[in-house]
Formats: structure tokens, C-alpha cells, sequence
């Protein structure tokens, strides 16, 4: 039986839903869930009475589309999801395929498979991320070899082998719940069409892959027929063809939706006989399959109860470490970011707001400790780690499946550390030079071989005993979302840098007023290639070429107080 979940959303589609569960037992998925959205044709009677194992939710309203799936995978465990139409027939173990490819496939988020006509030719099931052009085309009567061309977003059918695109058809796709964990539910802001479009979109700025896997030599998806919707729900979905250009003005870091504050609750209620939500776990639930990182063949999420020691794994194990204060807005997505690591720690210097109530829900172990410099919170985080290795992200990084499985293969190497570069974005713009890209990083350490100087208070690197080898994925670091924080940040940064210089003994002479501040700005704009980022790359090396002299101001300050 596989690990899977089959999720349909159904409104007044009683014979295809018949149909669509009928073709299922072949397949025998784990479970299967009906979302009834309020039909009024028999639907709900029918599933009770024809299919006693389907689990049905009966909202009172019609809540939508991903709304009523987002119903199912706040209740589901399973392993993965399948989102599937009630006027679809499954055939020939098509979903086994589907889910013993995302086992092969460890960075694989979603898998979507081949559909095909009722007459047996190929549906367009595999496309690129739309934009207003596409939306225009869609719109404007064109001949259909255009209208199924590369210029309207479709990739070529017929294939064998499975590729990778940027979403699948709504129709039917397989999820991993890690993915879903790590980027959140459904937009119930999009009532119908689009969804798919905007999780997928999500789910690759989070660092998982899509793919296609055609499934016609043997294993077709057939869709009977097109299912309108009623005359009410047709003006409500009349503006979703506007919405395929929303997920690509989107920012740069992916909105999440919580899985533990359902968004239907306002728009609909269950009926007394649907079973409810499962309450808060008191145990720790990893976001993702730490297995699948390793080769493991065991690929089942495991519960393990707080008050128990973890299940032991064969190898080296890591901790994720987190420094924070004050990060609710992040701390979350960072943490499942990290849910792979054997063992999350926190360490809080005293945030004032939920940032750690967040971290404990997410299952990591909370530390306090005063906050003197980032170096010594560093030292301490090492000291409370319980493994061997130590991986350090900042709360608004994030890590991708691809630099996950490189993390868990780095493990068995004999170096004290890893390098990890990094890719800054920057008000929506992922850099591409000016020392925010490589900007690689020494996060990856043997605990024992590893410690950090206390006097380098900011812009700390650990000293390794031993040598130091490379990454070549990217930690995702969202730096910089607003031109405030900017300033914020790097006025702390000059205040830091300049109380560090003094302690090391370094003092202002005239003449560095003017040359650092120079050579700061072409170091950046030109030796490190700022100019690939366009008039953002000059603002950059300005501003922190202007935060050099005001280091440099800062340090003469402190001469002068201490004389």
C-alpha cells in the first residue's frame, strides 16, 4: 500500500466522482479524501454509501477550490498528496508511477503525470510559468499549432522519459509533504484556477524541482470531459485568467500559509459528521523525510514524542543552529527549511515576541543565552549541539533540498568545514556580484574541530582545526526586504566593525577619510563585479562605501573617549 493520499475537491459531479473513486483501487492508495463543496446532486450520500473507507468533509459552503483541499492536507499525514479532479479516471497504476518516481527523486516536490483525450490523444499537462503574454494568447482566437506551441507555454507531449518543467496541469499532480510543509498550504485567495500555478511557483523559489512524468505506455490519465461550474461560481472565477501573472509579481521570498491557522474557517463550517482537525501534536514532526537525503529505503515520516530521545541514524548526525532574536516573521520558514538536520537548536538572546513560542512549536530545542556578540553566541551553540557537526543558519536564510542532500553527503568527508556560498536577495533581486554573490560562508562544522574568536565580534568566521572543504549549493538569504532595515542593519554593522578595529588596535589617520571609502566602492562596483547588478549594484557599493567612513568615524570616536 503506498503512502499516499488522494485529495478531491468535488462540486456536483456525482457520476464523475463515482467513476473517478472507481478507477482508484487499483492503485490502493493509503487513504482517500472527498471535499464535498455544498452539492446538491447526491454526492455526499453517494460516497457515504458506495465507499465507506473515503474520508468525506462536508463544508457547508462552496469554499473553493483550494480552500476545499487545504481542508484534506491539514488533516492527512501521509507521505505524499495527490490533488486530483473528480472528472478524471486513473488507469493502469499511473499514481504508483508517480510516487516511486518522487522516491527516486529526493528534490523532487511535485510530479505531474501525462493526460490524455478521451480519444486517446495527448492533453497539455506541462508548462512554463505564464506572464501577461501568455495570458493575452490564451485569451485571443489562434490557430492551434500556436495556441499549443513553446510561445504559449506548453511543453512538447509524447516524450518517454520524465523532464523537468515549471508547473503540471491542475487536473492531477503528486505532492511531497515536505514541500508543503516548507512553503505552506494552498492560496485560498485564488477561488478557482490558478492555484497549482502560484504553490508551484512557490514551491521552486523554495528550491524544489518539478517535473513531468508521462505515463502512456500503460499507465494513461484520462479525463472524460470538462466539468463547468455553475452560473454562480462562473462569475467568481471569471477574473483567475488576470491572476496567471500574479505569481510572478510576486516578492522574492514566497508567501508561507500556515498550516496551523487554517484560512477556511471563515468562509465555511463542517458538517457535525466530518471528522476534525487533529489537535496541536505534543510531538515533534519533522517537515520532511530525513531518509531521502541518505538513500534510506525507509521513507515514512516519524513521530517521536518530546520526552523521548530521538530514533537514532546510521552516520554522522547534524544540528542546525539557529542565532536569533526577535524573528517571528522568520523563524518558522527557517526552521523547516532545516527539518532535515537530526536536531534544531535555538538560540534566543531575548526576543520580545514570539520568536520563540514559534521555534518550539516547529519542534527545535530553545537555549537563552545574553547577547554579547555574534562570535560568542556562535561558541555557545556549539557547546549545546548533541552531534557531531553543526550547520549555523541565520533566521532569514533558507536551505533547498539539493543543499540538504549535499550537507547530509559532506558528513562522511574527513574536513573540519565547509564553505557554503550563498545567494543574497536584495529587495526582491537576487545578486549577482558585488561581494553578495559567492559570499560564501564557513557554516558547515565538526563541533570538536571548531570555535569562533570572541574578538571579532561581527562578520565572524569559526577557526578550524583542519582544513576546509567546499559547497557548491547555496543557502538562500533573504537580506534585505525593505530599504530600512538596510540602514538598520548597517549602522549596527559600522558601530560593531568599528568596536572590533579598535580592540584590534587599528586607528584613523586622515588620509583614510577619503582612500578606504574610495577603494571600498570600485572593490565592490568593479573587482567584485557589482556592475552586473545595474544601478542596484552602484547604490549598493555607494551606501556601504558611505557606512566605511562612518566606521571610520565611529572609530575615531572611540580613540578620543579613550585618550
Amino acid at each position: 500500500m503506498l503512502d499516499l493520499a488522494v485529495v478531491i475537491v468535488s462540486y456536483n459531479t456525482c457520476d464523475l466522482l463515482r467513476n473517478c473513486l472507481r478507477s482508484l483501487e487499483p492503485d490502493a492508495p493509503a487513504e482517500v479524501w472527498v471535499v464535498d463543496n455544498g452539492s446538491r446532486d447526491g454526492s455526499r450520500e453517494m460516497v457515504s454509501d458506495e465507499f465507506p473507507h473515503v474520508h468525506l468533509l462536508c463544508p457547508e459552503h462552496n469554499l473553493g477550490f483550494a480552500a476545499g483541499n487545504n481542508l484534506a492536507l491539514e488533516r492527512t499525514r501521509a507521505r505524499y498528496v495527490c490533488l486530483l479532479n473528480p472528472d478524471t479516471v486513473v488507469h493502469d497504476r499511473a499514481l504508483t508511477t508517480l510516487v516511486h518516481f518522487l522516491d527516486r527523486t529526493p528534490d523532487a516536490g511535485v510530479a505531474g503525470p501525462q493526460l490524455l483525450n478521451p480519444d486517446g490523444s495527448y492533453q497539455h499537462s506541462a508548462f512554463r510559468f505564464p506572464g501577461l503574454a501568455q495570458a493575452l494568447l490564451d485569451l485571443a482566437p489562434l490557430h492551434p499549432r500556436l495556441l499549443n506551441s513553446a510561445l504559449n507555454g506548453r511543453y512538447r507531449q509524447g516524450g518517454a522519459r520524465p523532464f523537468e518543467i515549471d508547473h503540471p496541469l491542475g487536473a492531477c499532480f503528486v505532492v511531497r509533504r515536505a514541500a508543503i510543509e516548507q512553503v505552506g498550504l494552498l492560496d485560498p485567495a485564488f477561488f478557482m484556477y490558478c492555484e497549482e500555478v502560484d504553490w508551484c511557483w512557490r514551491m521552486k523559489r523554495a528550491g524544489w524541482r518539478i517535473f513531468a512524468v508521462p505515463t502512456a505506455r500503460g499507465d494513461p490519465l484520462r479525463r472524460p470531459k470538462y466539468v463547468a461550474a455553475s452560473r454562480g461560481d462562473v462569475r467568481r472565477a471569471v477574473p483567475q485568467p488576470l491572476a496567471l501573472v500574479r505569481p510572478l509579481s510576486r516578492s522574492a521570498d514566497p508567501p508561507a500559509v500556515s498550516l496551523a491557522r487554517p484560512s477556511w474557517d471563515r468562509r465555511g463550517a463542517l458538517c457535525p459528521s466530518c471528522p476534525p482537525a487533529p489537535p496541536k501534536p505534543a510531538y515533534r514532526r519533522p517537515s520532511g523525510d530525513l531518509g531521502q537525503f541518505a538513500g534510506e529505503r525507509s521513507h515514512r515520516l516519524r513521530l517521536e514524542h518530546r520526552g523521548r530521545g530521538r530514533r537514532m541514524r546510521a552516520g554522522p548526525r547534524v544540528t542546525g543552529a539557529v542565532i536569533a532574536r526577535d524573528e517571528e516573521a522568520n523563524i518558522a520558514a527557517c526552521l523547516r527549511s532545516l527539518a532535515w538536520a537530526d536536531e534544531r537548536l535555538v538560540v534566543d538572546s531575548g526576543s520580545h515576541d514570539q520568536t520563540v513560542e514559534l521555534a518550539r512549536r516547529c519542534g527545535a530545542r530553545v537555549e537563552f543565552r545574553p547577547f554579547t556578540n555574534f562570535a560568542e553566541q556562535r561558541n555557545a551553540a556549539l557547546d549545546w549541539a548533541e552531534t557531531e557537526w553543526v550547520f549555523f543558519l541565520d533566521a532569514d536564510e533558507r536551505v533547498s533540498p539539493r543543499l540538504a542532500a549535499e550537507v547530509r553527503a559532506a558528513l562522511l568527508r574527513e574536513e573540519a568545514g565547509f564553505w557554503v556560498p550563498r545567494q543574497n536577495v536584495i529587495l526582491g533581486h537576487r545578486m549577482r556580484g558585488g561581494g553578495w554573490w559567492p559570499d560564501k560562508q564557513l557554516r558547515l562544522l565538526r563541533r570538536e574541530r571548531a570555535h569562533y574568536d570572541p574578538r571579532q565580534g561581527v562578520h565572524e568566521v569559526a577557526v578550524l582545526d583542519g582544513p576546509a572543504g567546499e559547497l557548491t549549493t547555496p543557502i538562500v538569504h533573504y537580506n534585505y526586504r525593505r530599504l530600512g532595515q538596510l540602514f538598520t542593519k548597517q549602522n549596527h554593522y559600522a558601530q560593531q566593525d568599528a568596536l572590533d578595529r579598535f580592540r584590534r588596535g587599528e586607528r584613523v589617520r586622515p588620509h583614510h577619510y577619503v582612500a578606504q571609502p574610495v577603494r571600498a566602492f570600485f572593490r565592490r562596483f568593479l573587482e567584485w563585479h557589482g556592475y552586473r547588478d545595474g544601478a542596484l549594484g552602484m547604490f549598493l557599493a555607494g551606501l556601504l562605501a558611505w557606512y566605511e567612513l562612518v566606521t571610520l568615524v565611529q572609530l575615531r570616536r572611540l580613540e578620543r573617549s579613550a585618550s
